[in-house]
């Protein structure tokens, strides 16, 4: 007989699984910050959120470029940018770098309009 097949498994209510699930997340840390890992909060929103909200407040009517915008923001999630920045941040960039290759001028006048959508420094 498989003894495998035979063992119930652990409930993940119990105190004995909460325990080794601490364990093994503290470990995993080290393991990662021994290898040059960098660790960062992952943000609860993703810019994709944001773009087509933004772009219908900036009037743009170009399917091509909310489009293009999200394909970058997909792009973006590859690497460590989605949680370097925050997802506005995030959204205003790849609306930025959208408009620039559709050749689409952004409003600067009377203040730049990111900073309607992400404020000021």
């Amino acid at each position: 007989e498989n003894v495998v097949r035979s063992v119930k498994p652990m409930s993940m209510l119990g105190p004995v699984y909460a325990e080794w699930k601490e364990a093994l997340f503290n470990i995993e840390n080290v393991i990662l910050q021994t290898l040059g890992f960098t660790l960062y909060w992952i943000p609860d929103s993703h810019p994709h959120k944001f773009i087509l909200y933004f772009v219908r407040v900036l009037e743009i009517d170009d399917k091509k470029v909310a489009q293009k915008a999200w394909d970058y923001c997909n792009d973006s999630c590859r690497i460590d940018l989605c949680v370097r920045y925050e997802p506005e941040i995030m959204a205003c960039a790849a609306i930025l770098m959208a408009c620039s290759s559709n050749d689409i001028e952004l409003p600067l006048v009377p203040r730049p309009w990111w900073e309607v959508f992400i404020g000021g420094n």
